[in-house]
């Protein structure tokens, strides 16, 4: 006979960690996406703005995991990037 574990509903404490890992993992591909997209003045700027308010919400107990930082990291090197390539291009074509 079948000895193991008896089944354990998923409790609220999990789904929100896991809630907080999805929003972690969304915010680094946004970082990553405004890092690679950032020569598009535009693209940087939206997936960098996305990449932060990822990161701020996966934020809880004033933690942020390493998903998160990285990409709140890379989000604002994103931003940062598309201002660089925004006055470049100003400068260029004015």
């Amino acid at each position: 006979m079948y000895q193991g574990q008896p089944y354990q509903e998923p409790s609220i404490y999990q789904e929100q960690e896991s809630r907080e890992n999805v929003m972690g993992l969304v915010s680094m591909a946004a970082g990553i996406l405004s890092v690679v997209t950032a020569c598009c003045v535009v693209s940087g700027f939206f997936f960098g703005g996305l990449a932060v308010l990822f990161a701020a919400l996966s934020r809880v107990d004033e933690r942020l995991n390493r998903q998160a930082k990285t990409g709140l990291i890379a989000g604002i090197a994103g931003i940062l990037l598309g201002a660089v390539s925004l006055r470049l291009w100003i400068y260029l074509v004015f």
